[in-house]
């Protein structure tokens, strides 16, 4: 009897050919970015979308690759990280790591919002896109903040954005930015709106007055008003876990306003105090230059790490650099963060002709201890 003749091998179908097409884009974009490459996210998935949710959820993947075993990593330095991390851990970082404002040829087009005249995007981060609009019903400014991704949003992007929607919603203070309003977009994205504050974030408002005879008193007096703000979030058992330059917005008049509470989270009663600094995917929560010790050994965290990164902002405002170097290898960002104790404000800042009082030192320096217990408990 003859053998039987072997079947043809079956058409792919249009699953296997979406997850061909989305495992070489972001073979590509690991190949990219270990160049260097600035690749973002959220430009992939916007130029893709026939590729989603598969593309977002694999991105999500190659982003935490390169510190997902940090988890298990407790205090001190991170000195022989596992041998599966160790290409990733020498990939150099941004300083600017976290939110951009898009070139004008890169803006995503307007979203479609019941009640508002939506205008055009003025910033993006990984999860989310702001826009400026008008309230149709006021004739009021305000700011959009849309999700990425619409009906097929990640339930993890979801989540952030309804605990930051009832974050906002508990917090009421002068410079902290509120919330008017939530829904959906007509793509289903879910959205919320809050005042539009006219000027820029915080690194750009200082380097304005840096040549200023009152720079010093400048900075004291804008870190004054934003940590009564952090405070105020910490008196309602709110963790920022995000503080960083781009989201602090200073308005015309110089007044600051604290923003961006995606990744903030609220102290239970009987929670213990403390929040974890990685998801249970492995994922660190934060910019990595603003990071506290805790956030870059994967422990756990509490107001007094808003305390540090705080304490970084500040010491930048300052001295015009980082306490440590931040750009790199991550490996070496992360073991700077965990170990290297900064140099005194004054012995930087002289350099350049600017008087730090030894109060203003310990000040600093208490904020950036590597210890939390020897921090101040919270931003105020």
């Amino acid at each position: 009897m003859e053998p039987l003749a072997s079947p043809p091998p079956a058409a792919p179908d249009a699953h296997s050919r979406r997850s061909a097409a989305v495992d070489r884009l972001v073979d590509d974009v690991a190949a990219r970015r270990s160049r260097g490459e600035h690749v973002p996210d959220d430009e992939l998935i916007a130029a893709h979308p026939e590729l989603l949710p598969e593309l977002a959820e694999e991105l999500e993947v190659l982003r935490e690759l390169r510190i997902a075993e940090l988890a298990a990593q407790k205090a001190g330095p991170l000195s022989a990280p596992p041998a599966m991390e160790a290409d990733r851990l020498a990939e150099p970082i941004d300083s600017q790591y976290g939110s951009f404002p898009p070139a004008p040829d890169d803006r995503l087009p307007p979203p479609r919002v019941n009640g508002y005249s939506v205008l055009a995007e003025v910033g993006r981060g990984g999860q989310a896109a702001v826009f400026e609009a008008v309230q149709e019903s006021t004739g009021r400014r305000v700011a959009i903040k849309v999700m990425l991704g619409g009906f097929v949003a990640d339930s993890d992007s979801r989540r952030r954005f309804e605990q930051e929607a009832k974050i906002l919603a508990s917090l009421s203070h002068p410079h902290l930015v509120s919330i008017l309003d939530a829904g959906r977009t007509s793509d289903g994205s879910i959205f919320l709106s809050m005042p539009f504050v006219e000027g820029c974030g915080l690194d750009e408002y200082l380097a304005q007055d840096r040549r200023s005879p009152d720079h010093l008193r400048t900075v004291l007096g804008v870190f004054a008003q934003i940590a009564d703000a952090v405070g105020e979030a910490h008196r309602q058992g709110i963790v920022h876990r995000d503080l960083k330059p781009s989201n602090v917005r200073v308005d015309r008049r110089g007044e600051p306003y604290v923003l961006d509470f995606g990744l903030a989270r609220l102290l239970h009663p009987g929670q213990a105090g403390q929040v974890r600094a990685v998801t249970l995917t492995g994922q660190m929560i934060g910019s990595v230059p603003w990071f506290s010790p805790e956030q870059a050994t994967a422990g756990t965290l509490d107001q007094r790490s808003d305390v540090y990164s705080l304490g970084v902002m500040l010491y930048k405002g300052v001295t015009g650099q980082f306490p440590y170097p931040v750009l790199g290898p991550l490996r070496d960002v992360l073991n700077h963060i965990a170990a290297t104790d900064p140099i005194a404000p004054s012995a930087i800042a002289g350099i350049r002709g600017i008087a730090v009082s030894a109060d203003l030192d310990a000040i600093v320096l208490k904020a950036l201890a590597k210890d939390p217990q020897a921090r101040y408990a919270s931003g105020v």
